[in-house]
């Protein structure tokens, strides 16, 4: 569990590096995910779909999560509203108007 936010700094901040490392590992991969994955890869052609998967993951996806998990950082903000700091990236999300 994060530590509890103070005062100063209304979010909290993570005890060790393994909690945010399991807690990025939760959000990411869900049961719906290892449970479904298995059948998904038979459907579509076993070991022949997993190769453009992973090289989708590893230039795609990975990239784009830490890039994700970097401005989370540096905005102190959550993934949504830390777009707003480039509208022109915004694409189609939820907009929160009750400030």
């Amino acid at each position: 569990m994060p530590v509890v936010a103070s005062e100063e700094n209304p979010r909290g901040k993570w005890g060790n590096k393994i909690e945010f490392l399991m807690s990025c590992i939760a959000c990411s991969v869900g049961l719906g995910n290892i449970w479904r994955f298995p059948s998904v890869l038979g459907k579509h052609g076993g070991g022949a779909f997993l190769i453009p998967y992973v090289i989708c993951v590893a230039v795609v996806g990975a990239p784009l999560y830490y890039l994700e998990l970097y401005l989370g950082q540096f905005a102190s903000k959550g993934p949504i509203k830390v777009w707003e700091m480039a509208p022109l990236f915004t694409g189609i999300r939820y907009i929160d108007n009750r400030q």
